[in-house]
């Protein structure tokens, strides 16, 4: 080299180099979508295939025709020449997703050819050169995140007289395809499919097990089994439970159906299993029958032997179920035990208490006979209860814990009851009951048992204990037996400590001696229950109505005065004469005060107790509960508070005074922007009910707190709350998104 070219060189290092153009970006492909045919050239009247092929991008996916609990199905809208048909789509059997949050989806990664048949007309012409199809195509792509995609696809395809088959990948891509679209039980002729039904019907709202047996299969791993449920809006499904015993598969589907089902219909149950076989797996369309009835489930007959060795297939399940009955039983009975302590039946206990010390030192056989009899109250009203709710299921009715409550008429019974049993205790008159009833030697000491526990059962209805809310939620959704059983257990329960304390004497001695002191204690409990009264007054006010309101009061005067004719002119020595008198008086003026005070005024007066915003004294506005609301504040990206309440539930109540009242609380939801939404149960509400039962539920009160886009992470609090217990939910469902504020949203 020159010493001229090393100082050209030298100069040049110096001087800056031009910026090299950089590389197009490469753009990432996420889904790309064309149509394609299993025909090179198609002839008038002979049907062929065609297909929407997605191919995705490394770490995408599109979605089944149920996309499961986070998508939607790719739809397609054919144009097609004048005379042409198109089949619904084939879709391929799809890939099982799970994500954070217990959420299931179905659909497709790398490649999926979605199929359909179209059929020419015959009179087409093969001279007409060509045909033109177009697919306006529309899918959901996700990965990290989910987007819309949509595409415009065309086909041309030539008409000759004898149709000619694609070849190459074309050809390829269409045998892939079909092989991995599912077969129906028709084509299949060694195999036979036998739906069954744990009940004979079932009522809408309410769930039922349904289940395919499959014969004709020679080896299955049923571990590896998949059902992938269709879509439907009327079905709601759960993970089927597979079976396999050598020589049939069962498949027993969990399914809930929705109050919108038509009462006596038949829905259809579809969807697709994937076997897995010793040869490549069996891809299986099945459709199941799901009746509908107006009435309550009955249990259907048992199915004949369904597997070889191990008895029927709903047997299997039942006894499956079994351990969870016996769970559920030992709640029940915890509740009722519990009930004992709720706001409800604190007037009765504290009746019963005074009982006890009236009869301590007398003979331990007499008070353990009174405690029984007190015990066969309770269970005797749980048994009619529980027939009640069964004879309103059959009649179509969706009932709940506490529905009673929501009947004016049953309203205005107890309140009558409660406030002659206050008068009694003031002394205005003497409650004379059976002389023997049940073998007592005193005057109605066994029926005056029976009656508190009576009182004690219809007091407790209206009250949700812990670990009862569990049970009822079981119970309302069994068959009759199942049904009674659980409300025996239940009235079991709250027998249970009287039983006891009845069996042991000696343990009263705790109590104080009996003397001058229990004629006060027994008027101050007057008191009590008429504040008992006071509170059904209010829930028969909110069914009724001001009006119906004001004409019960004149009727309960007119009660007093009745109650007082029987206090001031009969008495044990009151000759015959002298009671027919007073009865027949107070006959005639209860059929006056029932038709001139009471007849038509107690149905449920329309808007009586119409929903609101209710503002507390902290300032919190509790709007009415609506999907719509839930809906639209999940969709601002905000937490929701819901709080199920009515009227003649005391357990609600204190829970409003004592928790949600809250100074802490009340800040906590002003803090963290959160909507709180409030449905009201006192009258019947198939919304609430609905509600209700998607959570396992049967009465109020309810509370649950939806975190703000995470709908599916929802938090059911227990019936009785603490002021912790909503912090720490609030705390875990964290703030809402949005920035609108409180009163913005109001």
């Amino acid at each position: 080299m020159t010493r001229a070219s090393l100082f050209a060189a030298a100069i040049l290092a110096f001087l800056p180099t031009p910026a090299t153009p950089a590389p197009p970006p490469v753009r990432e492909v996420s889904v790309s979508a064309r149509l394609i045919s299993n025909a090179a050239a198609i002839a008038p009247g002979t049907p062929f295939l065609v297909g929407i092929e997605l191919t995705m991008g490394p770490g995408w996916h599109t979605y089944w025709k149920n996309g499961g609990d986070a998508g939607y199905a790719t739809s397609v809208e054919w144009t097609l020449p004048e005379g042409f048909t198109v089949s619904e789509l084939r879709w391929p059997v799809p890939h099982r997703y799970e994500d954070e949050g217990e959420i299931v989806s179905f659909g497709y990664e790398k490649k999926a050819l979605l199929l359909a048949e179209v059929t020419p007309p015959e009179e087409l012409s093969s001279e007409s050169g060509e045909i033109v199809l177009r697919a306006d195509t529309d899918w959901l792509q996700c990965r990290d995140l989910c987007t819309p995609g949509s595409a415009l696809l065309v086909l041309r395809l030539p008409v000759e007289e004898t149709a000619r088959p694609a070849t190459g990948r074309i050809a390829d891509a269409f045998r892939e395809g079909i092989a991995r679209v599912p077969l129906s039980e028709a084509s299949l002729p060694g195999l036979t499919v036998r739906p069954f039904q744990s009940v004979d019907a079932v009522v809408p709202g309410d769930s039922v097990r349904v289940a395919a047996v499959l014969s004709g299969l020679v080896s299955v791993a049923s571990d590896e089994v998949e059902f992938f449920p269709g879509p439907s809006d009327e079905l709601w499904f759960r993970d089927a439970l597979i079976r396999w015993d050598g020589e049939n598969l069962g498949v027993v589907i969990p399914v809930e159906v929705d109050l919108s089902a038509e009462s006596g219909s038949t829905l259809i149950l579809t969807g697709t299993l994937r076997i897995p076989t010793d040869a490549e797996p069996l891809l299986l369309d099945i459709a199941l029958p799901v009746r509908i009835a107006a009435s309550a489930h009955t249990p259907s007959p048992t199915p004949a032997a369904v597997f070889s060795g191990g008895g029927n297939l709903l047997g299997e399940t039942r006894a499956a179920s079994g351990q969870s009955l016996l769970r559920i039983l030992l709640l029940a009975f915890l509740g009722g035990i519990i009930l004992n302590v709720m706001p409800c039946v604190l007037p009765v206990v504290s009746l019963k208490i005074l009982s006890f010390v009236s009869h301590a030192g007398e003979d331990p056989r007499k008070v353990f006979r009174l405690g029984l009899m007190f015990a066969a109250g309770i269970l005797v009203s749980f048994f009619v209860f529980a027939m009640a709710v069964v004879a309103m299921q059959a009649a179509g009715e969706q009932v709940g814990w506490g529905f009673q409550f929501q009947n004016p008429v049953f309203v205005a019974v107890m309140t009558a009851v409660i406030f002659l049993f206050a008068l009694s205790l003031f002394g205005v008159f003497e409650i004379v009951l059976p002389v023997s009833f049940g073998g007592g030697r005193e005057r109605g000491a066994y029926a005056d048992a029976f009656f508190n526990g009576v009182l004690a059962t219809i007091l407790a209805t209206p009250c949700t204990a812990p670990m009862l809310g569990t049970a009822l939620a079981f119970a309302f959704s069994q068959p009759p037996g199942v049904i009674l059983l659980v409300f025996l257990v239940i009235g079991a329960g709250l027998a249970f400590p009287y039983v006891l304390l009845s069996s042991h004497p000696a343990w009263l001695r705790f109590l104080p001696r009996p003397g001058t002191w229990m004629e006060t204690f027994k008027q101050f409990m007057g008191f009590i229950l008429l504040a008992t009264m006071v509170w059904l007054l209010s829930v028969y006010g909110a069914l009724t109505g001001p009006s119906g309101m004001t004409w019960f009061l004149a009727f309960l005067v007119l009660l007093g005065f009745i109650a007082w004719l029987h206090g001031r002119f009969l008495g044990l020595a009151s000759s015959t004469q002298r009671r027919l008198i007073v009865w027949g008086v107070s006959a005639m003026l209860l059929a006056w005060g029932y038709s001139g005070l009471l007849s038509g005024t107690m149905e449920p007066e329309d808007g009586a107790h119409t929903g609101g915003v209710e503002v507390t004294k902290g300032g919190i506005a509790w709007e009415p509960f609506s999907h719509e609301a839930l809906d639209r504040a999940m969709a601002d990206g905000r937490t929701v508070l819901i709080d199920f309440t009515a009227d003649w539930c005391l357990t609600c109540k204190v829970n409003e005074k004592t928790v949600l009242a809250d100074a802490d609380v009340e800040a906590k939801l002003h803090e963290y922007n959160i909507v709180t939404l409030k449905g009201d149960w006192t009258r019947k509400d198939p919304v609430i009910s609905e509600v209700l039962r998607r959570h396992n539920r049967s009465g109020v009160p309810f509370y649950a707190v939806y975190p703000a886009g995470r709908p599916e992470d929802v938090i059911v609090l227990p019936e009785v709350i603490t002021r912790g217990i909503v912090l720490d939910s609030l705390e875990k469902a964290g703030p809402s998104r949005s920035g609108r504020s409180a009163e913005d949203a109001s």
